[in-house]
């Protein structure tokens, strides 16, 4: 383990990274699983609220549990689980994008009137 201490390019390094992996009892808006799957970088995550909401496949979520952590780590080294999962998030990080919301109010104003 690492610790790099105060780091301002949080991107850069996840993107760095071989597998973002979150470990958490509870999230809102999980800004890290948002940021972690806009990288292209393989992500596993809590199945939790917060999390589950967020990710563009079930498959990239365990249990808060080194069993079911160490699972989903060796299911990584797959690429093709890997491509799987990237490829799901990829679609899913496009509903948090600023062009998604224009699109959307702009849809939900045009209704209103």
């Amino acid at each position: 383990m690492l610790f790099l201490g105060m780091v301002h390019d949080v991107s850069q390094l996840m993107a760095s990274a071989d597998i973002n992996i979150l470990c958490s009892d509870y999230e809102g808006l999980s800004g890290v699983t948002l940021e972690a799957m806009r990288c292209k970088r393989p992500f596993i995550g809590s199945r939790v609220p917060g999390i589950m909401d967020v990710v563009g496949t079930s498959q990239c979520l365990f249990d808060n549990k080194p069993e079911s952590v160490a699972i989903k780590i060796r299911q990584c080294l797959d690429d093709v689980f890997c491509q799987e999962v990237i490829a799901a998030n990829s679609r899913k990080i496009k509903e948090y994008s600023l062009e998604y919301m224009i699109d959307n109010y702009y849809e939900l104003y045009k209704n209103l009137i």
